[in-house]
C-alpha cells in the first residue's frame, strides 16, 4: 500500500537523520488517517518542541488509552502523573559509545556542541505499534542523541560515588500522603525515550579536535557514517580512503573510534597503538588506547597513557574528562576535581565537567558544592543520565530528601540501578510521604543487595507511619540488632517497645545509649524517651530531670510537641526545678549526620 511505503520512507528518514523529511511524510500520513497511533508515535520523535511532543503522545492515548509507550513519555515530561502499574522497560544499549547527531532547521546533520565525552542514551530500535493492540517490540526511535566522542564508558559504575547514608532526625515520620496528581513512582521505569528528545533546543556545534580536511568522498562518507552511528559503513569507507592515503593518521584515528564504539576493542587498541608508533605526539590516540584497554578490562591501569595525552595536548578537553572518569572509578576525588577544573578552563559550559565536580564533592563530603555542581550540570546538559543520581544524592545530603525523588526516578528510568540506588529512591519516597511505595522499593533494594541491612530501619519508619506497629517493631528490632551503635535504630526500637507496653525493655535500651547521642536532636530524643519510660516505671524524680533537660535544649533541637509534652508533665509533677545536668553535660555545637 502507498501509505505503508510512505511510512517506511519516514522511518528510514528518521534513521538517517532527515527529520524534516520524516516530519513532512508523517504529516501527509496523518492527514489521511488521524487515528493512527503508529503515525503519532513516530511524529513525537521528530517534532521540535515539548508542547508538540506532548500533543502527539496525548493523541496516541486518545486513540489507544492503554499505550504504555506514550504514557511513559508523558510521565517523563511531567505531562502525566507517574503510574506504578506500567510495565518496566529496560532501555536497550546497542553500543557503549556513539557520536551524536542533531539537526538544523533543514533536517541536515551537524556536529554536537560538545566534543567532550558524556553519558548519553542509546539509539533505540524502531517501534511497531498498531491501533489494534500490536505488541511494542522496541522503543521509540529518537534521531538526535547528544554527545560526540565518548572516551570512557568502560563498565561505567557511577554508583562508586558512594552515598553518605545519613538517617534524618529520630523518627520524624512524614505523614502518609496522596498528593494531587496521582500515585508515586514505584517499581516501574517510565519511558525509554531518550532525554535528548525532551530538550527544547539543540546544542551549538564546535569543531573536532582532530580535523584535517580531505577532498575525498570516501573520507567524507566515512565521517558521515561515523557521526550517524553506522560504524560498519564508516570502517568500510575509512578502509577505502586509507588504501589511497596510508599516512593519514587522522583517518586511522577515526577508524579506531569506529572499532571502539562498535565493540571491537582489540582492533581499536591495535589501531591506536599503531598511530602512536607512527607519531608519539598524537595525543588523542593515547586517550583512545586507554579507552580500549579499559573496555577490555576495567581494572587495567592506564594512568600513564592519560597523563601523556594531557601533557601533549593540555587543550584536549576529552583527555581531562577521560582521566576524571578514570579517577572517579578509582575513588580519587581530588584528582577528579583537578581534571574537571582543567576541562572547565577549556570549556566553561561543559556539563560533564560539572557532573564530575559534583561526584567528587560527594566523595569529599562537601554536599553544598556537590549540589551546586550537579544542578549546573543538569542545566548545561540534561542528557547526562548519571548526573541525576548524583543530584539526588546531593539533595539528600543537603537535607532535601523529598526533592531527590524526581532526579532518582529519572535516573532509574534509564538505568536498571543497584540496591543502593533503589534504597535512595525509597528514602526519597519516604520523605515525600509515599510510605507504601517506599516499602516496595526497599524490598526491591534488598533483593538486589541483601547486605543493605540499614534498610530495616527505614522500613520500620514507614511501617510506623502506616500504623503497622507489629511490623515496625520487628524491623526496628532487626536494625537495632544489626547496628548496636546506631542511635536512631535504638531509639526506634525504644519507641515501639514503649508503645507495645514493654516499658522495662524500652527503658533498658534508652538508658544504655547515652554515649551514642552526639547532636542536640539526638539528645532531645534521649531525654524524651527516658522521661516517658521513667515516668511509667514510677521513677518520677528521674523523669523530672529528663523533662527539664529536654526543655533546656537550644530552640529547634526538639519537635515543638515534645517540648509541650515536657512542660505539661512538669506541671503535672508540680515542680519547675532547676534543670539537671547529671545525665549529660554535653551541648553539641555541630550537628553531624548519624550513620549506622
Amino acid at each position: 500500500m502507498a501509505d505503508d511505503r510512505m511510512l517506511q520512507e519516514a522511518i528510514e528518514a528518521i534513521k538517517s537523520g532527515q527529520r524534516s523529511r520524516a516530519r513532512d511524510l508523517l504529516t501527509r500520513l496523518l492527514r489521511n488517517d488521524q487515528n493512527n497511533v503508529e503515525y503519532w508515535l513516530y511524529m513525537s520523535t521528530v517534532v521540535d518542541t515539548r508542547k508538540e511532543r506532548v500533543l502527539c503522545l496525548e493523541n496516541v492515548l486518545k486513540y489507544d488509552p492503554d499505550n504504555e509507550t506514550a504514557s511513559r513519555g508523558l510521565i517523563l515530561m511531567d505531562a502525566l502523573p507517574p503510574d506504578e502499574n506500567l510495565t518496566p522497560v529496560k532501555p536497550e544499549r546497542e553500543r557503549e559509545w556513539g557520536i551524536s547527531q542533531i539537526f538544523d532547521a533543514t533536517g541536515e546533520s551537524i556536529i554536537s556542541k560538545r566534543q567532550q565525552p558524556r553519558t548519553t542514551l542509546p539509539l533505540a530500535q524502531t517501534i511497531a505499534l498498531g491501533i489494534m493492540g500490536l505488541v511494542a517490540v522496541s522503543l521509540i526511535l529518537i534521531p538526535f542523541i547528544f554527545g560526540s566522542k565518548r572516551p570512557i564508558t568502560y563498565n561505567r559504575q557511577v554508583s562508586t560515588v558512594q552515598p553518605f547514608d545519613t538517617p534524618g532526625p529520630t523518627l520524624t515520620v512524614p505523614p502518609t500522603q496522596t498528593p494531587t496528581g496521582g500515585v508515586p513512582f514505584v517499581l516501574t521505569v517510565p519511558g525509554p525515550t531518550p532525554l535528548s528528545a525532551f530538550l527544547e533546543a539543540t546544542y551549538t556545534p564546535t569543531p573536532r579536535y582532530v580535523n584535517t580536511p580531505h577532498p575525498s568522498e570516501a573520507f567524507n562518507s566515512a565521517m558521515r557514517s561515523l557521526d550517524a552511528g553506522n560504524y560498519e559503513a564508516a570502517i568500510m569507507f575509512f578502509d577505502q580512503f586509507i588504501q589511497s592515503e596510508p599516512t593519514a593518521l587522522d583517518a586511522k584515528y577515526y577508524r579506531g573510534l569506529a572499532y571502539l564504539w562498535s565493540g571491537e576493542y582489540e582492533k581499536a587498541r591495535d589501531e591506536f597503538l599503531l598511530i602512536i608508533d607512527r607519531d608519539e605526539t598524537f595525543a588523542p590516540a593515547y586517550v583512545g588506547v586507554a579507552q580500549a584497554w579499559l573496555a577490555i578490562n576495567p581494572e587495567w591501569v592506564v594512568g600513564d597513557e592519560l597523563y601523556k595525552a594531557v601533557s601533549l595536548a593540555p587543550d584536549f578537553i576529552e583527555g581531562h574528562l577521560t582521566r576524571a572518569e578514570y579517577r572517579l572509578q578509582r575513588n580519587v576525588p581530588q584528582g577528579v576535581l583537578n581534571d574537571a577544573e582543567m576541562a572547565l578552563s577549556i570549556n566553561p559550559d561543559s556539563g560533564l565537567a560539572h557532573y564530575y565536580m559534583a561526584a567528587a564533592y560527594l566523595l569529599l563530603e562537601q554536599p553544598v558544592e556537590a549540589l551546586e555542581s550537579a544542578q549546573k550540570a543538569r542545566e548545561l546538559d540534561p542528557t547526562i543520565v548519571e548526573n541525576y543520581l548524583v543530584l539526588g544524592k546531593a539533595l539528600i545530603e543537603n537535607g532535601r530528601t523529598a526533592e531527590a525523588l524526581s532526579p532518582i526516578q529519572t535516573y532509574l528510568t534509564y538505568v536498571e540501578g543497584d540496591g543502593m540506588t533503589w534504597k535512595i529512591l525509597g528514602r526519597a519516597q519516604q520523605a515525600a510521604g509515599y510510605h507504601e511505595s517506599a516499602l516496595r522499593v526497599f524490598e526491591k533494594a534488598l533483593s538486589l543487595n541483601n547486605n543493605l541491612l540499614e534498610i530495616y530501619y527505614y522500613q520500620g519508619v514507614s511501617y510506623l507511619a502506616l500504623g503497622d506497629s507489629e511490623n515496625a517493631l520487628e524491623r526496628f528490632r532487626r536494625a537495632a540488632d544489626q547496628f548496636p551503635d546506631w542511635f536512631e535504630a535504638q531509639v526506634g526500637l525504644t519507641q515501639m517497645l514503649y508503645e507495645s507496653g514493654e516499658i522495662v525493655e524500652a527503658n533498658n535500651i534508652i538508658t544504655n545509649i547515652v554515649s551514642l547521642a552526639k547532636t542536640d536532636e539526638q539528645l532531645a530524643a534521649l531525654y524524651y524517651w527516658r522521661a516517658l519510660t521513667f515516668e511509667e516505671l514510677g521513677y518520677l524524680d528521674l523523669a523530672e530531670r529528663n523533662w527539664n533537660l529536654l526543655v533546656d535544649l537550644p530552640a529547634g533541637a526538639a519537635p515543638p510537641e515534645w517540648v509541650d509534652t515536657a512542660l505539661n508533665h512538669l506541671r503535672d509533677l508540680g515542680t519547675a526545678s532547676t534543670p539537671a545536668t547529671e545525665l549529660s553535660t554535653r551541648v553539641p555545637t555541630m550537628t553531624p549526620s548519624p550513620e549506622p
